[in-house]
């Protein structure tokens, strides 16, 4: 196999590589049914308050860290977003002020 002919092999592996992992992450995001959830750039996602079952989803798409704006935050999040290897933090805020 001549070196043109190799690299243009390497390049097709590299794309398709790509490709499956991108296919992959958006089906998995596809999974999370949490209101208004979307990703707004390549680091970060928004969304509504997400049920106990839901967190697992949120990690399984590589989310690392939980930002809740909620003044009343639901007991259940910080221990759920742990247990999903997650960290989680609370910035309370009110939307009433």
């Amino acid at each position: 196999m001549s070196i043109t002919r190799r690299s243009y092999v390497s390049v097709y592996f590299a794309v398709l590589s790509f490709v499956c992992a991108t296919i992959t992450a958006a089906g998995q995001q596809a999974d999370v049914k949490i209101k208004n959830f979307g990703q707004m750039d390549d680091r970060f996602y928004r969304g509504g308050q997400p049920k106990e079952e839901q967190y697992k989803h949120l990690a399984a798409i590589g989310i690392n860290t939980i930002i809740d704006l909620r003044d009343d935050p639901k007991d259940y999040e910080k221990r759920e977003a742990e247990a999903a290897g997650m960290r989680y933090v609370n910035i309370p805020m009110s939307d009433k002020d």
